[in-house]
């Protein structure tokens, strides 16, 4: 028998303000009945129109809806959805949909709306009606994803103390967990949502976001825009809240401690909350909570809460706040708010609506789009091969049969030589407006360092200072001239010089101040290396931004890394796993890199055959070794990354060897740590380390 409803009295803890009792009921969905949501109904103030209700969702390890709080100012009932099917779970659930979800007269308000209602779609085929995005009150959320905790500052204002680390707390616990004293966290964040529109200064604000309604769309709309929410959900899920910083140098000052980070993963970042655990000079260990003051390349000043930190010694330090969306992610969060606040249709892009939907009867692309079918004198400065004469005609080719170019690229069959080839082509032939991206920072740099090798200058790098400085200048000493860091974007019109090509990773293009780029080269053609390392979903803030692009060419390699996270996500696709896309690939088919037996073997066991060799390639003989470091090799944990220190020794033995033969080498490595301390112990030991040491998603291919 299912458990009976159960009633218990709550106190709200998130502002400092008499509040009065709230009576919070917890119940199944199946014991949803016309008098329980009546009598909720009425409790609202503003009974009977509008009816002002908060919402807010529970989730599951795995991302799915478990539950859902819905709070009106003196009562709310937390209601645990149910998957089984049944005539009372189809009653009550037509109840909850026609007296609250889809209820004209109910104001639904919550924190991150759009993947609330998405969710409630996915996991269990509810809509909603009237539906208010909290964070959207506040001004600058109409460009970038606001915090709950900076709308919930924005909505009180002075009129309240609020209790921060409570309202931290709650907004971190996502999950749902069945037992009773457990729910009082989501109740309150139902209540507050429903609260903050009742402020006097903040009722305007409110009527004036855009609502969300999810009844008036279709299915398939719906199960699109789904995917991709959720995939985003499960993305946001893996990152880690809590970080453990790796510093060295520590010098304190009263309340502040100056550190230099140590490796890129485990940076102090900007905005970070942080937790020192600090030694006195009596040996006795405390933690010290703060925040960080300044942040310029590896160098870090942090400021302890009212505690001196002078004399005393840093034992270790962790971070809050590296879990932050990206500049990207957010964009993508916007636009998908705004579709379904029907402010925009994300698939009436139509690179958009060819990749997602394919090659319908209505698909057609705009008169506007420039179109020929004269294709351009290849000018390679290097000889090319016939599949990759074929690839670069096609990149090359503006007709409406080929917007799209997808290129499959297997290790070392010169993807970058085709990118080039096709550049010098374009230019020659007039072309401008041209951006090759990338996931990577070290996949757009090799694409400049080809450019630079068959003498093409006509092209600017734009790269994150934060990458740059004091982390990764010496990968770009040989394109230094051609970049552009972002703390100089603002002059853009003076540094970009009328040139025709731009590079930068695909983020980049979300950057508030890329579009000073695109004004002075508009971008009419996207050229995306690595793409099989790129979710198609992380496409749509440059498609939705820039409605200039006219061509897209994709290349990479779905035989090598897929996008991030696809290993716990099958719903992450790249271009090559959207099967009217990859059925047009063309295939790269003579690789150069590999020794003919290591690349006979890689061709029978990855590439069905498909992929020939360089019958003139230098090493004729088997070279490859396999180095026996002994029983005693164990990896490591270090921070979130790991570490192994006799294969780590084996490889300076072996680099020591071949900088002493005067030979070209690279150390490929899975792991960041162990790459960053092989890079230091390289530079400790006076070998040449410089663009040497990369983990496997820099190298692949």
């Amino acid at each position: 028998m299912a458990p009976a409803p159960q009633k218990r009295t709550i106190y709200q803890n998130f502002i400092d303000k008499h509040s009065p009792p709230i009576e919070q009921h917890t119940l199944l969905e199946s014991k949803l009945t016309d008098e329980l949501l009546d009598d909720f109904l009425k409790s609202a103030p503003s009974f009977p129109n509008p009816i002002r209700v908060g919402v807010a969702p529970a989730y599951s390890e795995k991302d799915q809806l478990l539950a859902i709080a819905i709070a009106t100012e003196s009562t709310i009932l937390v209601v645990q959805l149910q998957k089984s099917k049944g005539d009372t779970l189809h009653r009550s659930r037509g109840l909850l949909l026609t007296k609250v979800l889809c209820n004209a007269d109910c104001m639904l308000y919550a924190f991150s709306i759009g993947q609330l209602a998405m969710s409630l779609f996915i996991d269990h085929g509810l809509r909603i009606v009237n539906g208010v995005n909290v964070e959207s009150v506040c001004p600058e959320s109409q460009k970038s994803i606001v915090s709950p905790l900076a709308a919930i500052k924005f909505a009180v204002g002075d009129q309240w103390p609020i209790y921060e680390d409570n309202i931290k707390a709650a907004f971190q616990d996502k999950i749902w967990d069945p037992k009773p004293a457990k729910h009082t966290s989501l109740a309150l964040k139902a209540w507050l949502a429903s609260f903050l529109p009742t402020i006097p200064d903040q009722e305007e604000r409110f009527n004036a976001v855009q609502r969300v309604n999810t009844k008036d769309k279709s299915d398939s709309e719906l199960a699109q825009i789904g995917q991709i929410v959720r995939a985003d959900q499960r993305l946001a899920s893996q990152r880690p809240v809590v970080s453990a910083n790796e510093f060295s140098a520590p010098l304190a000052h009263r309340q502040k401690v100056k550190v230099r980070s140590e490796r890129y993963q485990t940076r102090i970042q900007k905005s970070s909350e942080v937790q020192a655990t600090v030694m006195d000079e009596h040996g006795a260990t405390f933690l010290v909570n703060g925040r960080t003051a300044d942040v310029m390349g590896r160098a870090a000043t942090l400021k302890a809460d009212g505690t001196t930190l002078e004399g005393k010694t840093i034992l270790s330090i962790v971070s809050t706040g590296g879990d932050r969306a990206t500049m990207a992610e957010q964009q993508k969060s916007l636009h998908v708010l705004r579709a379904l606040q029907g402010q925009a249709n994300l698939f009436e892009n139509p690179f958009q609506k060819y990749i997602w939907c394919g090659p319908g009867d209505d698909s057609t692309w705009p008169e506007t789009f420039e179109s020929s079918d004269e294709v351009p004198e290849i000018t390679a400065t290097q000889p090319l091969n016939d599949s990759q004469q074929r690839a670069v005609q096609h990149m090359l080719t503006m007709s409406n049969s080929a917007r799209v170019t997808v290129i499959q690229g297997p290790p070392g069959t010169g993807k970058t030589s085709v990118i080039a080839a096709y550049v010098c082509s374009a230019v020659a032939a007039g072309r401008h407006g041209i951006w090759l991206v990338a996931q990577t920072n070290v996949a757009v740099k090799n694409i400049a360092e080809k450019l630079i090798k068959v003498d093409f200058q006509d092209w600017k790098l734009l790269v994150s200072t934060d990458f740059h400085l004091g982390w990764h200048e010496h990968l770009y000493s040989a394109v230094n001239k051609n970049i552009i860091c972002s703390d100089n974007f603002k002059k853009a019109n003076r540094l970009i010089k009328g040139c025709s090509v731009i590079l930068c990773t695909l983020s980049m293009l979300s950057h508030p101040l890329v579009k000073s780029f695109t004004a002075l080269v508009p971008l009419t053609t996207m050229v995306v290396d690595e793409a099989s390392q790129i979710s198609i979903n992380d496409y749509i803030p440059a498609l939705q931004q820039f409605p200039s692009i006219h061509k897209m060419c994709f290349i990479g390699d779905d035989k090598q890394l897929p996008p991030f996270g696809q290993d716990q996500n099958e719903e992450l696709k790249s271009i090559f796993e959207v099967p009217h896309l990859r059925s047009d690939a063309l295939m790269l088919n003579i690789q150069y890199r590999m020794p003919p037996h290591l690349g006979g073997f890689i061709s029978e066991a990855v590439y069905d055959a498909q992929l020939a060799s360089n019958p003139l390639h230098p090493i004729k003989k088997p070279e490859s070794y396999f180095v026996d470091v002994g029983e005693e090799s164990q990896e490591k944990r270090n921070g979130t990354s790991w570490m192994n220190t006799l294969e780590r020794q084996a490889v300076l033995k072996i680099a020591a060897k071949l900088q002493e033969e005067g030979k070209d080498y690279r150390i490929i490595t899975p792991y960041d740590a162990q790459r960053s301390l092989i890079e230091n112990e390289m530079k400790a030991s006076g070998l040449a380390w410089q663009d040497k040491c990369f983990n496997v998603d820099s190298f692949q291919g």
